[in-house]
């Protein structure tokens, strides 16, 4: 498919497309993962990564903290690459012949919990020698902007899942 947009603002539909032909990672059922993110945002509310209703300021937020985990590791002389749209991680990074899946997670609370889809947990268990978590929390906002500088970051190299620190916070049974 070539199909270009004809304006930005339906840009997303193209990536969209472009997301699900290209797709390579795991099967798992990210429809699942939505419905836990969403039910354990609520149920943790300001003490984890927090439920936000405004889709415009949760881009932000994952922009944000996309592009301060993408300068931090070009300054590091990292090779990387954006895989967010075909992976269950955020980027592919190499350096003297060796490779990191970096999650990049963003959030305005203190970071005392994060949410991670089943697909992140999966990704952890299986690679966690080769895992790297980017965590910006305490961004702030200048009402729609992000404050200049806002946000503390935390990187935790290699991120092996301690399984005692997983909350399930919802199943989906299958009644079939």
């Amino acid at each position: 498919n070539n199909f270009k947009p004809r304006d930005k603002n339906n840009s997303w539909i193209y990536q969209a497309i472009e997301y699900v032909n290209s797709y390579d990672g795991p099967s798992l059922s990210s429809f699942e993962d939505e419905v836990s993110e969403e039910l354990e945002n609520t149920a943790f509310g300001s003490s984890g990564q927090g439920f936000q209703s405004n889709i415009e300021i949760k881009k932000l937020v994952e922009d944000y903290s996309m592009e301060k985990c993408k300068k931090h590791f070009s300054d590091q002389k990292y090779e990387l690459k954006d895989v967010s749209l075909t992976k269950p991680y955020d980027f592919i990074a190499k350096k003297d012949g060796k490779e990191y899946y970096i999650e990049v997670k963003g959030t305005q609370t203190d970071g005392s919990k994060i949410i991670l889809t089943k697909n992140e947990v999966e990704m952890s268990r299986s690679n966690g020698s080769k895992m790297v978590l980017f965590l910006v929390h305490s961004i702030e906002f200048n009402k729609k902007t992000i404050r200049k500088g806002s946000g503390e970051v935390i990187i935790i190299e290699p991120w092996k899942l301690n399984e005692s620190k997983l909350i399930a916070v919802s199943y989906t049974y299958s009644m079939s």
